[in-house]
């Protein structure tokens, strides 16, 4: 099964996520968004909401991509 959503930033300042289990981190610029696609038949992978982070934990390692708004893969 594969995922898709989007994380987008409608807010002026700039947006932290997180990618776990591995801590990569990308600045989300205001109007920008990332695609990001889990994959795997595990339906453990959360979303977690801080005040300027949001953080995407995938159940185990390599089974999330992500991309930028561009189309470019990001190193996760």
């Amino acid at each position: 099964m594969i995922s898709r959503f989007y994380v987008r930033s409608w807010e002026e300042s700039v947006l932290k996520v997180i990618f776990e289990p591995t801590g990569m981190e990308y600045s989300l610029q205001a109007d920008s968004r990332i695609l990001v696609e889990l994959a795997g038949d595990r339906t453990d992978a959360e979303v977690v909401y801080g005040k300027d982070f949001l953080m995407i934990q995938a159940p185990t390692q390599g089974c999330v991509r992500a991309w930028d708004q561009d189309g470019i893969e990001l190193e996760i």
